[in-house]
């Protein structure tokens, strides 16, 4: 697999992009010229959230275009969002679409987690946390029904200072359940980074990184499993029927600012400040792989959904691609180095994602930009 760049909007944002989401694919209707469209959700620290349309190539499509009046931008940097999705008064570090692609959320420095119908931007729930314990946020890969079977939507936040994966109702703005952080343990080998040096950074880094604070979190695709890092560089994992806690992940020692399960949920990856990529067995927590290269903070990994690839971004500025394929069963380090880097941005990247088929990647980064890349 290669990466190429199909578009850069340099001023997608006002200010640095800290988070991407894509949604579900969706067909356009008719005729065998027509062409499958995705939306590419982005948050800033200039309090806005905006919707992009990426065609099947990678190139945006405009308002104009969705309705057969113009072609695909291929590589633009006047491209025009979709839409904005209004309400935050500080920037927003996390976005998130369900499953279904009807719905898009952003947790914000405001202490807000916001929902809003995707296609109209109509917002569906405001949910209001207290300040410091809201981050990362992410929607199950489905909605249990309930007795009078119906299906509420839910949607776990790391839930900051108070050291808890909180689960929220989108529909009652209340909250679910709570699942706590265990208390630091004693976590040993993996990563060799520990002692590296780390760029400083104008990015989202709430606190020390000796402080207990819950910081990213992420479903796994069969919905069993439910995996948080935190600043102290704990890595938990949680039962999501039972809320019971599950395990602790060894080898981080510093902030896991990303976690993210493989397509089919058996494997844990994970970012972090002392510049690696971790990836554990999800069933036995072992650790397996040690992913190096980076020269600063791992800020965000991406699975592949075939489950073969993973993209990794960094406060180094790049975007590099693995082969999971290379990593040995049982083994403390990568088999072999990254497949690709990637240096289309000018400063950090704090996200990156694929879409639901994999045919594309999208990376976003403090230097306004958000990048597309084809995937072959």
């Amino acid at each position: 697999m290669r990466l190429t760049r199909t578009l850069k909007v340099d001023d997608a944002h006002e200010d640095a992009v800290w988070c991407c989401a894509w949604a579900p694919s969706k067909d356009g209707g008719g005729s065998s010229g027509s062409s499958s469209t995705s939306e590419l959700v982005t948050g800033s620290v200039d309090e806005t959230v905006k919707v992009w349309s990426i065609d099947r190539s990678g190139a945006a499509t405009s308002a104009a275009a969705e309705g057969g009046g113009e072609e695909p931008s291929p590589s633009s940097t006047s491209v025009e969002p979709l839409r904005s999705l209004p309400g935050h008064t500080l920037g927003a570090v996390s976005v998130a679409v369900d499953a279904s692609g009807t719905f898009a959320a952003s947790s914000s420095l405001d202490s807000f987690v916001r929902v809003w119908h995707l296609g109209d931007s109509v917002t569906k729930a405001v949910i209001e946390t207290p300040p410091g314990e809201t981050w990362q946020i992410a929607f199950p890969p489905s909605s249990p029904s309930d007795a009078s079977g119906s299906s509420p939507q839910l949607i776990a936040a790391a839930g900051g200072a108070s050291n808890k994966v909180v689960i929220w109702s989108a529909d009652t703005a209340e909250k679910v359940a709570e699942m706590a952080l265990p208390e630091p343990a004693a976590r040993g080998g993996g990563g060799g980074g520990a002692n590296g040096a780390a760029t400083s950074s104008s990015g989202p880094s709430p606190s020390s990184s000796k402080d207990k604070f819950a910081l990213s979190v992420a479903y796994s695709p069969d919905g069993k499993r439910l995996a948080c890092g935190s600043m102290d560089g704990g890595v938990a994992l949680f039962d999501v029927a039972s809320g019971k806690f599950l395990a602790s992940l060894p080898g981080h020692h510093r902030p896991v600012r990303s976690v993210a399960f493989s397509a089919d949920s058996t494997k844990v990856l994970t970012g972090c400040d002392d510049m690696h990529s971790h990836v554990y067995d999800a069933a036995s927590g072992a650790l397996v792989a040690a992913l190096g290269g980076h020269a600063s903070w791992v800020t965000a990994v991406a699975p592949h959904p075939g489950g073969t690839f993973a993209a990794t971004a960094s406060s180094d500025s790049t975007v590099k691609l693995w082969d999971l394929r290379a990593v040995s069963g049982g083994s403390t380090a990568a088999a072999a180095g990254p497949l690709q880097t990637v240096r289309e941005h000018s400063d950090q990247v704090w996200g990156v994602a694929w879409s639901g088929d994999g045919s594309k990647l999208a990376s976003v980064s403090d230097d306004r930009s958000v990048c597309v890349y084809a995937a072959g």
